[in-house]
């Protein structure tokens, strides 16, 4: 049978061989891939980017998470830009890298950008089943930050670092 959810439908058959319309049950059989969900996934260390503030472009990007059970499972990945930063730093889920171009000082600081990783068909992916937790499953290793610290641009101050003036 193909992927996907399939309806089946069973009837009882008499002894004659004829098949009894009433009762009847039906009842849906997903069958899925098996990578969806993988056994395990393990999130990569994303290295903290620092971007200024001076309307170039700086591009960041972030490795693949790695599955288990079976490896080499495509994954989907999502991406938490904070608000007050959305309009500057973009997304490509696909490249997996994040774009950022502006130049508003005001917007200087440090940001969490939380990337989340689930099956190529956007389930969540859970963790391995563990007999210790009340819940039975432990959390997946399906999210992983990104700090990005952004800088003012400190060329448009109309002093240049490092340069001093004399008045006599």
């Amino acid at each position: 049978m193909p992927l996907g959810t399939h309806v089946l439908t069973t009837n009882a058959v008499g002894p004659n061989g004829l098949t009894i319309a009433s009762p009847s049950y039906t009842f849906n059989l997903t069958i899925k891939d098996e990578c969806d969900p993988p056994g395990s996934i393990t999130a990569p260390t994303i290295t903290a980017g620092e971007a200024t503030l001076d309307g170039g472009a700086n591009s960041f990007s972030w490795d693949a998470w790695t599955t288990e059970e079976p490896a080499e499972c495509t994954l989907a990945y999502t991406v938490t830009i904070p608000e007050a930063i959305s309009t500057i730093v973009t997304a490509d889920l696909t490249a997996r890298t994040l774009a950022v171009s502006g130049n508003d000082g005001s917007l200087a600081g440090v940001y969490k950008i939380t990337i989340t990783a689930a099956t190529s068909t956007g389930d969540t992916i859970l963790g391995p089943y563990q007999i210790v937790s009340p819940y039975g499953r432990e959390e997946a290793d399906d999210t992983a930050e990104f700090t990005l610290t952004l800088k003012a641009d400190t060329s448009t101050s109309g002093s240049t670092p490092g340069s001093y003036s004399q008045v006599d």
